[in-house]
């Protein structure tokens, strides 16, 4: 009797997981992080950060105007950004111009220096779509609109600084 209810429920738990139920962590969900604290360092100041890309932390006392990029721009600037609750997303080479269009679209209504989403360039050949928020990121594989707007809508204007 006990090997039978046992394996029910592992079963249960099987079954659970294929539908969805958070039993085991999909690569695309979003993750939290310990923070790293809000260290200000002068800008140019190399800094190192437990993730990458990172999601809290030492940074410049500068932080970076929302918009969509086409060049790289240094983390200090990116984690100062998330402290006031911005939203970044790094976009990799699988990203058409159509898909970043669509990005330009979506951050258009978030400028500023606050509550803002900065969208840039990252050389990442396994995820086409990483977004961060302060001690969050989600990872995508391919590109997924629906999913850059659902953690925008959850996490922007959370970080420490809103």
């Amino acid at each position: 009797m006990r090997i039978a209810v046992r394996f029910l429920n592992l079963l249960f738990v099987l079954v659970l997981a294929g539908c969805g139920g958070g039993i085991l962590l999909d690569t695309e969900d979003i993750v939290e992080f310990p923070d790293e604290g809000r260290l200000h360092v002068a800008e140019g100041t190399p800094i190192t950060y437990n993730t990458d890309p990172p999601t809290s932390g030492t940074h410049y006392p500068v932080p970076q105007d929302g918009g969509f990029y086409t060049r790289e721009i240094l983390p200090g600037y990116l984690v100062h950004s998330m402290e006031h609750g911005a939203i970044i997303i790094y976009y990799n080479s699988t990203v058409t111009q159509a898909q970043q269009d669509e990005i330009r679209n979506i951050l258009t209504p978030h400028l500023g220096n606050f509550a803002t989403v900065i969208a840039l360039p990252r050389n990442d050949p396994d995820y086409a779509i990483i977004l961060t928020a302060w001690s969050h990121w989600q990872r995508l594989r391919t590109y997924d609109s629906n999913k850059i707007r659902d953690f925008i809508d959850l996490r922007l204007g959370k970080g420490p600084e809103n």
